[in-house]
């Protein structure tokens, strides 16, 4: 795409695809414009900038709306038997779920992070060890 002028028109169909939760790419796309484009627009545009971050907001909140959705309601899924429809099942996303946890509770729900893995702690002690002998052995050969 060809590094096109600003118009209201572009701007509105960027604007507006950023708010459905597009990302930039897809978003400038629509508004047959450049990536490249739309991010000189945002540094020249302090106004445009504004907009901008309350789209990308709209945009954030109706995906988080659809990840709660597939995570609590889930999703209707038909079941086929012989290549016929015979009924559908109800597909809910326990990944889904455990993020948006995360993200409400961090203080309960967060990865349990350890200061030091096994390997490192071995080394650690392992390397005290060494030092501890050293001075053993300074200590011993200065008497």
């Amino acid at each position: 795409m060809r590094n096109r002028k600003k118009s209201s028109a572009r701007v509105k169909r960027f604007l507006s695809s950023l708010s459905t939760g597009a990302t930039v790419s897809f978003a400038a796309e629509q508004a047959r414009v450049s990536p490249s484009t739309v991010y000189k627009w945002r540094t020249s545009d302090p106004a445009f900038a504004v907009e901008w971050d309350a789209a990308v907001e709209a945009g954030t909140d109706r995906l988080e709306d659809e990840a709660y959705r597939r995570a609590l309601e889930g999703v209707e899924r038909p079941v086929y038997f012989g290549g016929k429809p015979i009924g559908s099942v109800r597909d809910y996303s326990d990944s889904l779920l455990v993020l948006m946890l995360k993200a409400r509770r961090p203080g309960k729900f967060k990865d349990k992070v350890t200061e030091k893995d096994p390997v490192s702690e071995g080394l650690e002690q392992a390397h005290e060890a060494l030092i501890s002998k050293l001075i053993q052995k300074t200590s011993k050969a200065d008497h």
